[in-house]
This record gives C-alpha cells, structure tokens and sequence, in this order.
C-alpha cells in the first residue's frame, strides 16, 4: 500500500477533488494558502518514497495548526516538531518542542530520518514573528543537517523565481528563493548534493515547470512558483 492509498483513510479525498487534470489546484476559494495544495501532497509523497514508517520525522517551522504532522503521525511514521510558536493541535504522540531550531538542545542530534520543512525557509533571516527569528539561513540548514542521522535526508519547500522580498505582512515577511541564493546557501552550509522540483501556477493549477521557467517568475506579490528540495545529508 502506498502513502497515497492510506492518506485515504485520512480523507485525502477531501483534498483529491481539488486535484484537476493536469496539476493541483490551487483555488483560494477552496483552501486560504494555496500553496498547501501543492506542497502537502508532495512532501509527504517525497517522504513515503525515501522511507517507510516508522521512520522518525522532524517537522521543522510546523507553525500552531499544520495538518502534516497529524498525516504523518497517522500513516504510522514516528513525529516530533519544532516551532517559534506553540501548537494549537494536540496530536497523540506527536512530541512538540518550542523554540529556534538552531538554539534546541532538547531534541537528539543525528536521530532522524527525514526533516521536513514546508515554506519556512524564505522566513529564515528576515527577522519576523516578532522578532523570534532569529536565525540565518546558512545557520538553519546546519541545524536542520546536525538533526539528520546521516544517509538521511531534508525535504523543504519554498516560494521560487526571481531573487526579492515581500514585506505586505511584517509578521511573515518573506524572501523570494532564486537559484543563485539557494546555490549559495546550500554550497556555505556544506550541502552540495540535492534534487529540486519545480511547480508553475498556471489558471489556477500548479503544473511542473523547468528551472529556467520558475526562475523567471516573480513571487513577491503572489506566490506562483514554489520549489521542492530533497537533500542528502552525508
């Protein structure tokens, strides 16, 4: 059986008549931050394929009331968290540590599988949440590598295209992903090997694209260009 096959018993079909023909819709209607649409179904696809529960997970930047951690938890994989803010969902053995991934020393290092990491990178070294980000980017892949047991793996999305920011809302301020700085900060953190996806939103769907064609999008408004990363950890 497939990840796939037992999200159904988690009412992935609430979701699946979401998904059109050729994509993942991205509706607002239909779901507030349609980005999810597309990067839910795609890390935990990532994750079912590189490891099978009872893999351990930790889920980075999870935020108070993400739905993945329950997903993962239910389809049989070992989850704890980490967040700047505390959850608003109590989830049955599913371990919640508050705190900058960078400053936690609670959680083991070198005891997980996979790290997971859904849009919380472009946050990284913009300073928001109150001021409770405190970290740099090349400092929090570090941290994210320093939880991974080696041959393991990190798996994050994020807004791609053309290098900017948006400032529209100071507590979630973000920075566009480019090629160049992902290059950059990937190279200084000491993670030269990875495999990266890229999605175009198009009429409303987001549609695989190649690098060339995400690169050329501008998402310092909207997001219409999001990238998925699988990193090997040594």
């Amino acid at each position: 059986m497939t990840i796939r096959d037992k999200l159904g018993q988690l009412k992935w079909a609430a979701l699946g008549r979401l998904v059109g023909p050729h994509g993942v819709s991205a509706l607002s209607t239909a779901i507030p931050h349609g980005e999810r649409t597309l990067e839910y179904p795609w890390v935990l696809n990532a994750v079912g394929s590189l490891t099978p529960p009872p893999a351990r997970i930790l889920d980075v930047g999870c935020g108070p009331v993400s739905i993945l951690p329950l997903w993962l938890r239910n389809v049989g994989y070992d989850v704890s968290c980490c967040d700047l803010r505390p959850s608003q969902r109590a989830i049955p053995d599913v371990r919640f540590v508050v705190g900058d991934i960078a400053e936690i020393t609670s959680l083991a290092e070198g005891s997980f599988d996979i790290v997971t990491c859904i849009s919380v990178f472009e946050h990284v070294g913009i300073g928001g949440y109150d001021g409770k980000e405190r970290s740099e980017p090349v400092a929090f892949l570090r941290a994210l590598k320093r939880f991974v047991k080696p041959g393991g793996r990190i798996v994050m999305t994020f807004p791609f295209g053309k290098d900017g920011f948006c400032r529209l809302d100071p507590i979630a301020a973000y920075r566009v992903i480019s090629e160049q700085y992902l290059l950059q900060v990937l190279w200084s953190a000491g993670l030269s090997d990875f495999h990266l996806t890229c999605f175009k939103l198009t009429d409303r769907y987001w549609y695989p694209c190649s690098l060339d064609e995400a690169s050329s999008v501008d998402s310092t408004v909207d997001v219409t260009a999001i990238g998925g990363i699988v990193i090997p950890v040594p």
